[in-house]
């Protein structure tokens, strides 16, 4: 796949659900730098190159937010901090 490539060749590692704290109190990331908040259970998720562990409601919303993953992180956290 595709995903699997790009996540290997950024250095970032396929997450497990509850392995360590989940950004975002578990909301999907995409849906966060959608203005909505999705709750998850984080079985879709990746862990990027500083440790931090994005959880996502689907596969298709993770390969959307890797489309343009600093762009869309910063989304989310402006979203996530205005609760």
């Amino acid at each position: 796949m595709r995903i699997t490539a790009y996540v290997a060749a950024c250095g970032l590692m396929l997450g497990t659900s509850g392995a360590m704290a989940q950004e975002f109190d578990k909301q999907c990331a995409w849906g966060l730098a959608n203005g909505k908040k999705v709750a998850t259970d984080c079985a879709f998720n990746f862990v990027d190159e500083n440790g931090k562990t994005y959880c996502f409601s689907s596969n298709q919303a993770m390969y959307s937010y890797m489309s343009d993953r600093e762009g869309n992180r910063a989304k989310a956290e402006s979203a996530f901090k205005k609760g």
